[in-house]
């Protein structure tokens, strides 16, 4: 379950805290991991420091001074893998804690959310009315402005200064007409009923059989 594979509100104060937590847990294992790749990627020229130092020593006649820059590397690396594991930990924790949440709250988060859908569904329809509506008065401005401009050849037809609805089409490829996609705008609104397949269509016969 990443981040975004639940909702930013929860109605419920348990699981909206553990979801909360799972967020920032996420957001600092993300930045452990980048910091332990950062730092795996700079080992090569801890590599290659350990070496000029240890060519300078050399030459200049000292003993070896030994890999402390790879070694230094390495432990910072130790360390944010370690943090990185704890962190992919507690997160796993963090998650087990939302999910026990959900179970101890289901049915009245269930209810809740029965609720929710009716009322975001209410003010979908009161909404795609009020669209429909200022839609109907777009044309009667144009269809009046179309009259006006022709005066008195013209007869005032509002319906065809509606414009088509650009870029959608419809299956003829042409742009459809406002009021088709008003309906299917209201299709959003409704139930999704549960599609036959076609394996398990009704047989007439049987049922005129019967």
């Amino acid at each position: 379950m990443s981040i975004d594979q639940f909702p930013p509100r929860i109605p419920s104060a348990k699981a909206q805290q553990a979801a909360d937590e799972v967020r920032r847990l996420e957001a600092e294992r993300h930045k452990a991991v980048t910091e332990r790749s950062r730092l795996e990627r700079a080992r090569n020229g801890a590599v290659e420091t350990d070496r000029l130092d240890h060519a300078k020593a050399i030459r200049e006649g000292k003993p070896d001074p030994g890999p402390k820059a790879v070694e230094k590397a390495d432990k910072a690396i130790a360390a944010a893998r370690r943090r990185e594991e704890a962190l992919a930990t507690a997160t796993g924790q963090a998650r087990a804690e939302l999910a026990e949440a959900i179970r101890a709250e289901r049915s009245e988060l269930e209810r809740v959310a029965e609720e929710n859908v009716e009322q975001a569904r209410e003010r979908f329809r009161s909404a795609l009315e009020g669209l429909v509506a200022e839609q109907r008065g777009l044309s009667e401005a144009l269809g009046f402005s179309g009259w006006l401009a022709g005066f008195p050849e013209t007869t005032y037809a509002p319906a065809k200064h509606t414009p088509a609805v650009r870029g959608i089409a419809t299956l003829s490829g042409d742009p459809p007409r406002f009021e088709q996609v008003a309906e299917a705008l209201a299709c959003l609104a409704e139930p999704l009923r549960p599609v036959q397949s076609a394996g398990r269509m009704p047989n007439p016969d049987a049922a005129q059989a019967a």
